[in-house]
């Protein structure tokens, strides 16, 4: 067990995932208890904090311990006077895209260099259900036998960038009104296994929401396999799950994650707060 000073940290499930207390996110860190924190993210991959409840600059603030953050109006545009380009807060019809993600999915997989990590908070929150499942994808690579790492290690998936033109109409319009979506060029390739940059461990690199083929393979056979991967990746000795309360906080590595949201709530609402950092390299083996 490792030693924490400064934190309090509690395991939720084998393959991944923590909840931390002892700690006051809305106040600057110091250099020990961030460090602490650090090492439990690596560890862990997706860490909880309970009653935060952080205003959009002490969440952009912790997130910035962990790198430079992402500007989530980049590809729409300027972001308009009033919001953050730096925070979404679904719900406010100003966002330029809060899509439902009940498919499991790695952040921004799409581009060239995907985020690093995801900050989301939960500001509102449904009468019940609603909860989110994340994957380690190191655990969903090592359970593959031998034959099938070295398999997968020579095929590169082919992620499709987002139309900006249908995600301002679906904004603006609605999704059925805006057209259909097609593929620009260039999009992105990522290899299916790749090494996490910090920890030196393998990962699979596979996105069920917006990976639309393998590139090595004829389409059937590409197909087959994401199926395959699909149904891997959901067996539940390499998942968490966390039930959202008003002021959790949730930060996971997008680099060595999936994750989902399921889709069970019952009437309410849902306001989610989301800072991310950006990313640094391209998944690669080397």
């Amino acid at each position: 067990m490792t030693d924490y000073k400064q934190i309090r940290v509690t395991p939720i499930a084998s393959a991944l995932g923590a909840e931390v207390s002892g700690v006051d996110l809305s106040a600057p860190l110091d250099a020990q208890t961030f460090e602490e924190i650090k090492r439990a993210w690596l560890d862990h991959l997706v860490l909880f904090f309970r009653d935060q409840n952080l205003e959009p600059d002490a969440q952009k603030r912790f997130g910035e311990y962990f790198g430079e953050l992402k500007n989530e109006f980049m590809l729409f545009g300027a972001a308009p006077k009033d919001i953050d380009p730096y925070v979404l807060t679904p719900e406010t019809g100003k966002t330029p895209f809060a899509p439902r993600t009940e498919l499991l999915h790695i952040d921004h997989s799409y581009a060239e260099i995907p985020s690093k990590a995801t900050l989301l908070q939960a500001n509102i929150c449904p009468e019940s259900g609603g909860d989110t499942i994340w994957v380690s994808c190191y655990a969903a690579y090592e359970a593959l036998s031998a034959s099938m790492q070295a398999f997968l290690e020579g095929l590169t998936g082919y992620f499709p960038p987002m139309d900006r033109d249908r995600v301002h109409e679906m904004v603006t319009k609605g999704p059925d009104n805006a057209r259909p979506m097609f593929i620009r060029d260039p999009a992105a390739e990522h290899p299916l296994v790749h090494v996490h940059p910090e920890t030196g461990r393998k990962a699979l690199f596979v996105d069920f929401l917006r990976m639309w083929s393998i590139r090595e393979l004829e389409p059937e056979e590409s197909g087959a396999l994401i199926g395959f991967l699909a149904n891997h990746c959901a067996r539940p000795e390499f998942q968490c799950r966390f039930h959202w309360e008003q002021g959790s906080l949730a930060i996971w590595d997008n680099r060595c994650t999936l994750h989902q949201l399921v889709d069970d709530e019952l009437p309410g609402r849902r306001v989610m707060q989301t800072v991310r950092v950006e990313g640094t390299e391209r998944p690669t083996l080397n």
